[in-house]
């Protein structure tokens, strides 16, 4: 039993049987041209409607052109079938097209990835303070009034307000705000915004009032700010 045992593992389980497989079936394959990019390959949402009456190559010429899917029916056959039958059932052509374009900006918007440090000013680096609000519109509302209490602290600051992208028209106007930046999750450690160690910080150091009511720390900004409460300004 303990040779038939010893005989099987080397036969089937060992390094040199189990590669040998592998390799013959890699070498066995086509080669191919693939350059291995996957980088993101931007959409193209300016593509104007194209006057095609078939229903099927029209979908197609969707995929291609603002998708930038270069083969659509091996790449998403389920998806051209789906658009096609709609097509054939309740939607229009215009429909569909309207429905390709807001998924190419979408993907764009979402892949448009640049470096945090080129949506701050240039000329206002150790005079910047973030105040992050990401909550409701109630709470934005109400956080509003700190704002004027902290610009007339600190008037040679410029205040970043961080919030959802949703409540930038509830600000928009408010004098004491430099800029809207759309809120992100890390806003909320403080040694991100305002750096440790190597890390040298965006902000002079950073406002997180709605922590409060979460379980993490928030005054920690290296005695930087005095500001404390003011019933004037609620």
């Amino acid at each position: 039993m303990g040779k038939k045992s010893r005989d099987f593992v080397i036969g089937f389980c060992s390094i040199e049987s189990v590669c040998s497989k592998f390799e013959s079936l890699i070498d066995s394959m086509e080669k191919t041209s693939w350059d291995f990019d996957f980088s993101y390959v931007k959409k193209n949402p300016q593509y104007p409607i194209p006057q095609i009456s078939d229903n099927k190559t029209f979908v197609i010429d969707l995929y291609k052109n603002i998708l930038k899917i270069d083969d659509p029916l091996s790449e998403d056959i389920d998806g051209v079938n789906q658009w096609v039958h709609r097509l054939s059932s309740d939607l229009n052509q215009k429909q569909v097209y309207e429905f390709f374009v807001k998924t190419a900006l979408e993907e764009n918007q979402a892949n448009n990835t640049i470096p945090f440090e080129e949506v701050l000013d240039k000329d206002d680096k150790g005079k910047r303070i973030l105040f992050s609000m990401p909550g409701s519109s109630t709470d934005v509302l109400n956080s509003t009034c700190l704002l004027k209490y902290i610009k007339e602290k600190y008037p040679e600051h410029n205040i970043y307000y961080a919030s959802q992208p949703e409540n930038e028209e509830l600000l928009f106007g408010n004098p004491y705000i430099h800029k809207f930046l759309n809120y992100n999750p890390v806003m909320d450690d403080p040694m991100w915004g305002e750096g440790r160690g190597s890390h040298q910080g965006f902000f002079d150091f950073v406002l997180i009032p709605h922590t409060n009511t979460h379980k993490n720390f928030n005054y920690v900004h290296g005695n930087k700010h005095k500001i404390e409460y003011d019933i004037n300004y609620a």
